[in-house]
């Protein structure tokens, strides 16, 4: 493999050559398909080296201008100060020219802007209204006094450096070159390298000019309001003086622990519960990467800088790296070329804070929520859902011995396996029936889908006692039978179950923590789908109800029928008017499935003696 001409100095050599020690052809290939994966990683983490390197002498030529600048300035205090004024009356009068007059009557003590000039494109910095005019008053108050110069304008460079903002800000970089003549701008990546050094250089400033204890001073004394007491109008104290950095605020009254509990509450959660351990292993994530725990405190510059983090986190993380800080998984994440969470992961992430911060707002403890509006790119679907099985995985799955040798697997797994393609359902729906649910209705064999009514949780309630959910309320419904499966003994299968007081129709299920019957089965489904050699990422057990709509679509079936079998939702209005089909017209259709690549016979054979076998178990049971 040829060494990128970028990184030949880092590595030392132009090509990367072994010997793959074998004259086997699949051997060679596997042997070669390792050696390239190691130096496709070798070549990120020489390509992440250089860029931290051009960095670090960026960082260095822009220490260089600043040393120059504070010896004409006589301090760096005054030097900084000086950029971060030239930096935010940039950045203000890009908000409006209503902003640019503010500025100038505050640092040049006239204005000048004509209000016929049009308005200028804004910089991304500061975008609520309300927010720009409380930073327009502090900035008054305190930038116009030496003592506390560059307080409030520190939190826009702080700002800026979390969004990324460096081309706006090209007339305040611009003449970094004259001082330090090494500084490059010709490039993106060379000016981008120069641009955060400046603002990290700004945004990391401790000022000595300023009083012992300033920002203390400044934590405001107002208790914000409670659940109980109106939220306070724009003429009121804002809760918190400095919105955009937890430091300033380090007894607020309200944590995002406090939130969750809030949450938690108003949901009615107890006990375990998938969803909630989610939401809090986020906001641990947050507190840990933001340093902060306080509600008032977060800004959404904060929550789009941890999104960022997220995003490096490494996936699926052994547990050695797992009970590093974040931060160290990050950095090991870059080093070792580990792959990272996926941008739904990560949605999932910002969707949990979300939530909590608008529990927060709901209850008045902040004015607005900081996540809002934010989003995650790629967290969304966008088309590249599971795809069907073709004719040939069909034809794989149901004639291998899973399916034809009574001793191949467990009797659950056979039958879950057995009805998944026929009905459509979410395979995890099979696992939550009751045999008193396999019911004749009108005279036809039927499946019903139910959720169970509510019912108050205790500390005490098992993952066995809670009550079962369904996805949406499309998913309660009545499925017919296939005749397939009927001709197979599956009603013989649910009676006999039935005569057991078996609780479950699939009663050798484990439920995990939260009570799902389906996971661990899951999890065996699809490691027997990769032996049978179905190794497509797209394609996984759940592929079966794809596959059972692309059927029914081939036959030309309802789609109002192919909806209300499988639990979806009805696309148009009218679709929602008399609850649906009848159960006949349901039961015909879905008869009509058969699947062409399958020979079900040996199907059907194998789970008469599969029948008879749970008959004598039962029986001596």
């Amino acid at each position: 493999m040829d060494v990128p001409k970028d990184i030949r100095h880092l590595a030392g050599k132009t090509s990367w050559q072994h010997s793959l020690s074998t004259a086997e052809p699949n051997l060679a290939a596997q042997r070669r398909a390792a050696w390239s994966s190691h130096y496709k990683g070798e070549v990120i983490r020489l390509r992440m080296l250089l860029t931290q390197q051009a960095q670090q002498s960026a960082d260095v030529l822009v220490d260089e201008a600043l040393n120059k600048l504070a010896s004409f300035s006589r301090s760096m205090d005054l030097a900084v100060a000086s950029e971060l004024q030239k930096l935010a009356s940039i950045v203000r009068s890009s908000w409006s020219n209503a902003h640019a007059q503010a500025v100038e009557r505050q640092h040049l003590g006239e204005v000048w802007t004509s209000l016929l000039d049009p308005e200028p494109p804004e910089i991304p910095s500061i975008d609520d209204d309300e927010e720009r005019r409380r930073f327009q008053l502090r900035a008054e108050i305190l930038e116009s006094n030496a003592a506390t110069s560059g307080i409030v304008y520190q939190e826009l460079a702080r700002e800026l450096l979390a969004r990324g903002v460096y081309e706006p800000l090209h007339f305040a970089i611009s003449y970094l070159p004259y001082l330090v003549p090494a500084i490059d701008l010709s490039t993106k990546a060379s000016y981008d390298r120069i641009a955060h050094a400046y603002l990290s250089r700004l945004a990391e400033h401790t000022f000595a000019s300023w009083p012992v204890g300033i920002r203390e001073a400044l934590r405001p004394v107002v208790i914000p309001p409670t659940t109980n007491s109106p939220v306070p109008t724009s003429t009121e104290a804002s809760p918190a003086l400095f919105a955009t950095t937890s430091a300033l605020v380090p007894n607020s009254h309200h944590t995002l622990s406090e939130a969750f509990d809030l949450w938690r509450r108003r949901k009615r959660i107890t006990g375990k519960d998938k969803t909630a351990d989610e939401f809090a292993k986020a906001i641990a994530r947050f507190e840990e990467l933001s340093s902060t725990s306080a509600i008032e405190a977060i800004t959404p510059a904060m929550v789009r800088t941890f999104i960022s983090l997220v995003e490096q986190l490494p996936f699926r993380p052994k547990k050695a790296v797992s009970a590093l800080p974040l931060t160290e998984q990050i950095a090991l994440a870059h080093a070792k070329a580990l792959p990272t969470l996926s941008p739904p992961t990560v949605g999932k992430q910002l969707t949990a804070l979300r939530a909590i911060l608008s529990v927060a707002k709901d209850a008045g403890w902040i004015s607005s929520n900081p996540a809002q509006g934010i989003s995650v790119e790629g967290a969304a679907w966008e088309g590249d859902e599971r795809d069907h099985f073709s004719d040939e995985d069909m034809r794989r799955i149901y004639a291998s011995p899973l399916m034809t040798d009574p001793d191949a697997c467990d009797d659950t797994m056979f039958w879950v396996l057995f009805l998944a393609p026929f009905h459509g359902s979410r395979p995890g729906e099979h696992c939550k029936l009751k045999p008193t649910e396999i019911v004749q209705d009108d005279g036809e064999w039927v499946m019903r889908f139910r959720r169970d009514r509510r019912i108050r949780p205790t500390a005490a309630s098992t993952s066995e006692t809670r009550p079962r959910r369904q996805k949406t309320r499309s998913s309660v419904r009545d499925v017919p039978i296939h005749w397939i499966l009927l001709e197979a003994g599956f009603a013989e299968f649910a009676r006999l179950q039935r005569d057991c007081v078996a609780e479950w129709l699939f009663d050798d299920l484990e439920a995990d923590k939260y009570g799902d019957r389906y996971k661990y089965l899951s999890r065996r489904i699809n490691d027997a789908l990769r032996k049978l050699g179905i190794h497509e990422p797209d394609k996984s057990f759940y592929s079966t109800r794809h596959t059972m709509k692309r059927e029914g679509r081939r036959l030309k079936i309802d789609n109002q029928s192919l909806d209300q079998l499988t639990g979806h939702a009805p696309v148009s209005v009218g679709g929602r008017y008399g609850q649906g089909s009848p159960t006949e017209t349901l039961k015909a259709d879905l008869d009509r499935l058969e699947f062409r690549s399958v020979p079900w016979d040996d199907v059907v054979l194998c789970a008469h003696k599969r029948l008879q076998r749970f008959r004598i178990i039962k029986k001596h049971s």
